[in-house]
């Protein structure tokens, strides 16, 4: 089984507001205590490290404060399009930026800007738990030379906004931008009715090992042939799942006819731009735009990347 194994370790605004269910009375909140909850929750989670490091958590913030925040998501039209380039339809996902949701104008205000310090949170120790493994992936793609990548790598973190997927929305099984480090998906639903609809994790069949090259595939982000489901992590409220990107590190959504809004938060964990171009210094100046090319792309041949 073509695996990844622990190397070194080593740290290196809302006008329309329309709750899905009633409020209730006006909450107050402890930010402290809410903070110490989410760092419990992200520490004491183990990492499962095969066949590429992942970790699944659950009961992220106090039950308490994560209800009142599901219940102040506003409705779709107050959100765009995440692709631009796409019709606006149920079959794609659709964005609103934390900057809305944070706005002091709005009365659910200060539950978000606590709730996005605890996603800055979560991103710091997953940092913290996951950058580790960086040199194993390196070591995959770099066998000859990725001891010395290992010394110019430089890492930040982005807080993503809030996404709502539409009933036809799904994708198949894929790998995040090499740039990307570490994806982790914050799920945000109201109950457990659709436990089915979270994000599936894959390992690609491999039955000649020596035809396969990591880069290429690392770098097309898509692959033919067949894939075994390795875990599926539940559409649960309060949850989350955080994996390492590698070239085997292939993940998707299935869809489902009746969610009808499907919440998220995105985040990742990423390469400097700067640290990125040095890392993967050799490569071709294309090879950093390939993953342009969409789903329907096979990956280039090895030469491409000379």
């Amino acid at each position: 089984e073509y695996t990844l194994t622990k190397l070194l370790n080593c740290p290196t605004m809302w006008d329309h507001l329309t709750p899905q269910y009633p409020i209730g009375k006006i909450m107050s909140y402890n930010e402290s205590e809410i903070l110490a909850h989410v760092k419990n929750a992200i520490l004491e989670t183990p990492i499962v490290e095969a066949p590429f490091p992942y970790a699944c958590f659950s009961n992220v913030f106090p039950s308490g404060f994560y209800d009142r925040i599901v219940a102040t998501i506003p409705e779709r039209k107050l959100f765009t399009p995440y692709f631009v380039d796409r019709p606006k339809s149920e079959n794609q996902t659709f964005v609103l930026h934390q900057n809305y949701l944070c706005d002091p104008s709005q009365p659910e205000a200060e539950g978000w800007i606590i709730y996005w310090k605890g996603v800055s949170l979560i991103s710091k120790l997953l940092s913290f738990r996951f950058e580790p493994y960086i040199p194993s992936v390196l070591r995959v793609l770099f066998p000859e030379d990725w001891g010395k990548r290992v010394l110019d790598i430089e890492t930040y973190f982005e807080t993503g906004n809030l996404h709502d997927a539409g009933t036809g929305y799904q994708i198949g099984p894929h790998l995040d931008h090499p740039y990307h480090i570490v994806t982790w998906l914050f799920n945000m639903p109201q109950d457990n009715k659709f436990l089915g609809c979270g994000t599936d994790m894959y390992h690609p069949v491999i039955e000649d090992m020596d035809a396969f090259d990591p880069l290429v595939t690392f770098f097309s982000q898509y692959r033919g042939g067949e894939f075994d489901t390795i875990h599926s992590s539940p559409y649960k409220p309060n949850s989350l799942v955080a994996f390492m990107n590698s070239p085997i590190s292939f993940h998707g959504y299935a869809g489902s006819s009746e969610l009808q809004r499907r919440f998220q938060v995105m985040n990742y964990i990423r390469y400097t731009d700067e640290s990125f171009k040095t890392v993967f210094r050799g490569l071709s100046d294309s090879v950093f735009e390939i993953s342009r090319l969409g789903p329907e792309h096979k990956p280039y041949p090895v030469e491409k990347f000379q």
